[in-house]
């Protein structure tokens, strides 16, 4: 069976991703990377080990393509443009 997938990256998380790979080749080492990232020495172990791990999706946050946890539900939202709606038609009238 065949797995591949779409994968998008940010031009950021593309830079990241040669980045820890140079990291992981051994043609730089945690301290280069991390400046050259912009992150601490230990944020470079642990995205190093997710891209180990989960190659090109290690470097992508993992809540992309998900919904907000505030995400107000659209029946929630529907409620409400009605009743404002309703009560903006009776202080119009009024």
């Amino acid at each position: 069976m065949n797995n591949k997938q779409l994968i998008t990256m940010t031009s950021k998380e593309a830079i990241r991703y040669d980045i820890i790979k140079e990291l992981i080749s051994g043609k730089i080492n945690g301290t280069d990377a991390s400046k050259k990232i912009g992150l601490s020495v230990r944020q470079i172990k642990r995205i190093k080990a997710k891209v180990i791990k989960l190659k090109v999706k290690g470097v992508i946050h993992g809540n992309r393509g998900k919904n907000g946890n505030r995400k107000i539900n659209k029946i929630t939202v529907e409620k409400l443009r009605r009743y404002y709606m309703i009560n903006i038609m009776i202080l119009i009238r009024s």
